[in-house]
């Protein structure tokens, strides 16, 4: 169980990486999607609040086996990661070995410029639990030179 110990600090949140990829994160989504549902006077601001959102967001790099990069805290304790293991949880761990190849595919689809604002999946934390996205947004993370960064995955309880 992920307890408030593992929260991260404000002064992880605001490192570079953190404040760089949460405007990623926001820039990105709303220029496929619609106007993002976190309001913000700054980038540390955004950082802050992104990661307390009561919605789930998380994202992974663009490596040839992704593994997460970004998790609020909704996604850690759904995945079940401490801070620690925030940075060393593979896209392929985080589904059944059946489906792994299935997710991989998709997220290669994401990154070559599709998004998806309903998609649907089962997931596995690190200690084995199910949980399940429903309608969520998922969408190539780009900036505003079209450098794409990872895919960014949004439940939509917004």
């Amino acid at each position: 169980m992920i307890a408030t110990k593992d929260m991260l600090t404000v002064e992880e949140l605001t490192t570079e990486f953190m404040l760089d990829h949460s405007m990623l994160i926001f820039d990105s989504f709303r220029q496929n999607f619609l106007e993002f549902p976190i309001h913000f006077s700054d980038p540390a601001d955004l950082s802050i609040k992104l990661y307390h959102a009561p919605f789930l967001v998380f994202s992974i790099n663009n490596s040839e086996m992704p593994k997460y990069n970004y998790l609020n805290f909704r996604a850690q304790k759904a995945f079940e990661l401490n801070r620690e293991d925030i940075n060393n949880f593979l896209l392929k761990d985080s589904v059944p070995d059946q489906l792994q190849n299935n997710l991989l595919g998709f997220a290669k689809h994401i990154r070559q410029g599709s998004k998806s604002a309903n998609y649907n999946g089962s997931y596995i934390s690190k200690n084995g639990n199910q949980f399940r996205l429903n309608s969520a947004y998922v969408w190539a993370l780009s900036n505003h030179n079209g450098e794409y960064h990872g895919v960014g995955w949004a439940e939509p309880l917004f």
